[in-house]
């Protein structure tokens, strides 16, 4: 959590009198400065989903700019903020999204994926649904068979 989101490469530390860093010499991290995460591209976010996720993650860590291949945590992000990140997903795409598949796909373009495969679920889960009834209803009849006197 302490590893910083972006860096400025200087010549040389600016010195007080007294031989401290004088902080605001510095230059401030901006245009200018190189992600942490690697020194990779920006990628924009593609479509719909990813755009809402960039956002809200670029709001949450007081980013600019939030690409499709940033990672939440090398970004700056935490369980704490992840809480805010799901409560803000929640109401911008008006569905319950578990926790853990914040930080199981940590990168704008892996939660959307996830997200857009979770929204097709619902025919799949009619097939689970089934498989349970199933299996219900043959419990049910061995139990009839068991009171009958047919099964041990």
């Amino acid at each position: 959590y302490m590893t910083p989101s972006q860096w400025v490469e200087v010549e040389g530390l600016p010195l007080t009198a007294q031989g401290k860093v004088d902080r605001g010499r510095l230059p401030e991290a901006g245009a200018g400065a190189a992600p942490a995460g690697g020194g990779r591209e920006y990628e924009a976010p593609r479509g719909e989903v990813e755009e809402v996720i960039a956002g809200i993650w670029g709001e949450v860590l007081g980013v600019g700019r939030v690409g499709a291949r940033d990672n939440f945590f090398e970004l700056g992000g935490h369980s704490l903020l992840i809480i805010q990140v799901q409560r803000r997903l929640r109401e911008k795409l008006n569905r319950d999204i578990p926790i853990v598949d914040l930080f199981t796909y940590p990168t704008v373009s892996a939660l959307a994926a996830h997200l857009s495969r979770a929204s097709d679920e619902p025919e799949s889960f009619g097939k689970v649904k089934d498989r349970a009834q199933k299996q219900k209803k043959a419990k049910d009849d061995k139990l009839k068979m068991i009171k009958r006197g047919k099964l041990k």
